[in-house]
């Protein structure tokens, strides 16, 4: 989940220019958002999981943070859900020990 206040455009998804002699793979290359280069990085592998089997992204959420934009390419935007901060529970001890911790509760 992204806060919706750190998104600043959904767009379709457009060309990749991959950067050359690069061994970073969090950052997929840069794309062509209304006239400004932005770089496209993989949350796939921020987030550690294993990339989908399916390699075609429909569209990419260019986020802001501190004025500054990042491309994420995602398969698809389930829309946006209303939560609660009092509603969260504490993380389960199995996932709090996790050396991915993603969670907050």
């Amino acid at each position: 989940a992204i806060a919706t206040s750190a998104v600043h455009d959904v767009v379709a998804t457009r060309k990749i220019h991959h950067i050359p002699h690069r061994d970073n793979q969090t950052i997929v290359g840069t794309v062509n958002i209304n006239g400004q280069l932005k770089l496209a990085i993989s949350i796939e592998h921020i987030l550690k999981i294993e990339k989908s089997a399916v390699d075609f992204y429909s569209k990419m959420i260019v986020i802001k943070q501190d004025d500054v934009e990042w491309v994420i390419l995602v398969h698809d935007i389930f829309g946006v859900r209303p939560y609660r901060l009092n509603r969260m529970e504490n993380v389960p001890v199995t996932v709090l020990k996790s050396s991915a911790n993603f969670l907050k509760g």
